[in-house]
């Protein structure tokens, strides 16, 4: 498979508009649209991908992410971990415009003003493999932006959403 083909499949707007449907149920309300481009680069990296395999509707940002890993001078908190989520963000801008495009003109999410909101949940546990893998992902991290604050999650991510 060429490269550009690769990375075509990667950055497949129809799968993200899924991985942001999974998101949104897991947030089971009304959702402002900047939480959509916050989660979207969470999704997409693997380290925090891993860690969200293992959360449950009673996780929390700062447990998940907030953990501080090593010893001593080994010391790294999650925070530095996350430390390049800015560029990420940046990159995947573009990406989660398209997907949350494609989802209204689906008739699956409605728009109203700086709010979107879910015309009908998605459940991960119908898809397999992989794709099932993100999906959950997906879910459980809509659980933990619906129960943090933004102001936690920016602290977490270094970043400022407006």
């Amino acid at each position: 498979m060429s490269i550009r083909n690769i990375r075509t499949l990667s950055l497949n707007p129809h799968f993200y508009a899924i991985l942001l449907c999974s998101f949104l149920s897991g947030y089971g309300r009304k959702c402002e649209v900047k939480a959509l481009y916050m989660a979207l680069p969470l999704l997409l990296r693997s380290d925090s991908r891993e860690k969200l395999l293992h959360a449950n509707t009673s996780s929390k940002f700062c447990t998940l992410f907030g953990k501080n890993h090593g010893k001593g001078e080994n010391h790294i908190s999650e925070k530095s971990r996350l430390s390049d989520f800015c560029d990420s963000y940046d990159l995947y801008q573009s990406h989660c415009s398209d997907a949350i495009i494609i989802l209204s003109s689906e008739g699956r999410i409605m728009l109203q003003g700086r709010y979107i909101t879910l015309l009908e949940n998605v459940d991960y546990k119908n898809y397999k493999g992989s794709v099932k893998d993100f999906m959950r992902c997906a879910y459980y991290l809509g659980i933990i932006f619906a129960s943090s604050s933004f102001d936690e999650i920016s602290y977490y991510l270094g970043v400022e959403c407006k």
